[in-house]
């Protein structure tokens, strides 16, 4: 699971990767993190809309629950914890405004609502400050142990292989971006009370740059020999997970020539494509649909801080949206806005991070199993109705 989260950050990094001009060092920090990918971090997810503006909006603008929401939203999460490689992880998601929680009967205490996601040798753990045991999710436990082996070797294999293309890629995306800026060399102070120097990059998208940068993704992917390479050794690695049947007699240099010519094929069909239909979706088009779906506009505003080690030191984030009801021609639009602000920090020095033994853990087949199991989570916490659930769905 933790492999994919971590698949999921190096997309939205390769979002900031230009290779040219001043996102140069941005790309060089995506690579330098793909080489040291341990690290503590800390950082804030929340609303920044205004949450009375936005209650306006509603069906029922005095609705109480509605209004806390809002207000957990806008104060947001906290998230910290550790990552000492791709595999092995620990979050600590913690709500700033637990309200909401607590008038529903979800949570209780003089903590603040929060919850321990876990993922070490392949495992995913959960565990709130109310609980005395963890709470496993079978996972490979369902596999028979030759097929959790498979996996498992396939997971490194892959992991491997799209690092590996990743670093190249990166290192090479060539696309210049419109608005972006080297503000020099700034202060950052870590929540660990340490300051680092660091240069500060500065990167504004709209609408329209995302889909020119994606037109021009699109037209490197059809010559590019990097990317076609990957591709092959991909479908190649994805097609041993399969059961062999008659593909047992198949020689290793036939099932290569196949790939190629399925990879082949695909970017044939992607080239013809945007010779032909593809013209007609130019970046302004695209604007034009979005708008008469509702879409009036979209900003991405994103701040990279980056060490003399090229290493991410911070980076925040802030996402508008602005849409209009288009059954409601009179109506005003309204502006949707999030911001994520995350500090990272002991680049390769972060220690293992270790399983919970199984005595402090519940499996969800114990939960099945053995009534008891239930005590080990408090009633008064969320996870405990989310646990309930699962149990009444597996009785049936």
């Amino acid at each position: 699971m933790w492999k994919k989260l971590g698949f999921l950050f190096l997309a939205a990094a390769f979002v900031l990767s230009g290779c040219v001009g001043e996102t140069s060092l941005i790309g060089q920090s995506v690579v330098a993190s793909l080489d040291n990918p341990n690290y503590q971090f800390q950082g804030t997810l929340k609303l920044t809309s205004d949450p009375q503006s936005l209650l306006a909006l509603a069906d029922d603008p005095d609705n109480e629950e509605a209004q806390a929401l809002l207000e957990a939203l806008h104060a947001g999460v906290t998230i910290s914890g550790s990552e000492s490689d791709l595999e092995n992880a620990k979050f600590i998601i913690k709500a700033n405004d637990d309200k909401l929680l607590r008038e529903n009967g979800l949570w209780t205490g003089d903590e603040p609502a929060s919850l321990e996601l876990l993922a070490a040798d392949n495992e995913v753990y959960l565990k709130t400050p109310l609980d005395s045991k963890y709470l496993k999710l079978d996972t490979s436990e369902q596999l028979a142990a030759e097929d959790a082996a498979q996996l498992k070797s396939f997971q490194e294999q892959a992991n491997k292989l799209i690092i590996d293309f990743a670093k190249k890629y990166v290192s090479t995306f060539g696309y210049q971006f419109s608005d972006a800026q080297n503000l020099g060399t700034e202060t950052v102070k870590l929540p660990t009370g340490e300051s680092v120097k660091a240069t500060h990059v500065a990167l504004t998208l709209d609408l329209k740059e995302l889909a020119n940068m994606a037109l021009f993704a699109a037209q490197d992917a059809t010559t590019n020999a990097d990317l076609k390479q990957f591709a092959v050794e991909f479908l190649l690695l994805t097609n041993s997970l399969a059961p062999e049947g008659d593909a047992q007699n198949v020689s290793a240099e036939q099932k290569r020539a196949e790939a190629a010519a399925m990879v082949d094929l695909g970017l044939t069909q992607l080239k013809t494509w945007l010779a032909t239909e593809g013209k007609e979706y130019t970046p302004d088009k695209i604007v034009e649909m979005a708008k008469q779906e509702g879409l009036e506009n979209l900003t991405l505003k994103l701040d990279y801080y980056v060490d003399d080690n090229k290493m991410p030191v911070r980076q925040i984030g802030n996402l508008s949206l602005t849409l209009k009801n288009t059954d409601q021609p009179t109506a005003k639009p309204v502006t949707i806005a999030f911001e994520s602000d995350t500090y990272s920090w002991n680049f390769g020095k972060v220690p293992a991070i270790a399983a919970p033994t199984a005595e402090n853990t519940v499996t969800t087949k114990q939960l099945t199993e053995d009534e008891d199991a239930m005590k080990a989570f408090d009633e008064n916490g969320f996870l405990y109705p989310l646990i309930q659930s699962f149990q009444e769905e597996a009785s049936y």
